[in-house]
């Protein structure tokens, strides 16, 4: 979980070893020849390095917590069901067949489909619960294109459901649709979720 990583790496890891870089007090008292040879974990200071030191390790302290930032961000596939796109919205691919197109001279832009079970389906408190075959209004995003799309027409959709959006209509959302070819089999049946 990305919050532990970085409590990790605030509370002990990185920020022990700043303070180690910064404390470390390994140089040498005086500057040796240019042929000496010098013991390990000896480094010769200049006033300048001295300078640098502190701000060099926390460019290192920075960079590292940027790339741990950084690993723990984008997409990536829910062990809870469908394919994450963020804190909690999650995709899930489905076949069903058309039933309504949206009356889009009144502003509809809900597609009634029959949809295949959708397993993984994840509730809102974060159960993997799945959802059985049935027949239901999805309001289509902005971005999603029914064109040539036509009631009995066999399809496959990305369903967005973000249980955080601020707007209602916004919770499901087709976010793509593609026309199957014809004579596509579904399978209308109840969800069988993994582990169930």
């Amino acid at each position: 979980h990305p919050s532990l990583l970085i409590d990790h790496a605030v509370s002990g890891g990185l920020f022990a070893h700043a303070r180690a870089l910064l404390s470390e007090r390994t140089l040498c008292e005086s500057s040796p020849s240019a042929n000496a040879k010098l013991p390990p974990g000896c480094v010769v200071a200049s006033a300048t390095m001295n300078a640098r030191r502190p701000l060099l390790a926390l460019l290192a302290v920075s960079s590292l917590l940027l790339l741990l930032l950084a690993g723990c961000g984008g997409p990536k596939a829910s062990q809870k069901g469908g394919q994450e796109d963020g804190k909690n919205a999650r995709t899930y691919t489905v076949r069903g067949q058309v039933e309504k197109l949206p009356d889009t001279a009144a502003g509809d832009r809900e597609l009634t489909v029959r949809h295949e079970a959708i397993d993984n389906f994840t509730s809102r408190d974060g159960r993997v619960m799945g959802m059985d075959s049935m027949a239901m209004g999805f309001a289509l995003a902005p971005e999603a294109s029914i064109e040539g799309v036509a009631p009995g027409d066999v399809i496959e959709l990305k369903l967005r459901v973000d249980w955080e959006a601020e707007n209602p209509a916004e919770i499901s959302q087709i976010t793509e649709v593609r026309k199957l070819p014809p004579g596509t089999k579904l399978d209308f049946r109840e969800a069988k979720p993994p582990g169930q």
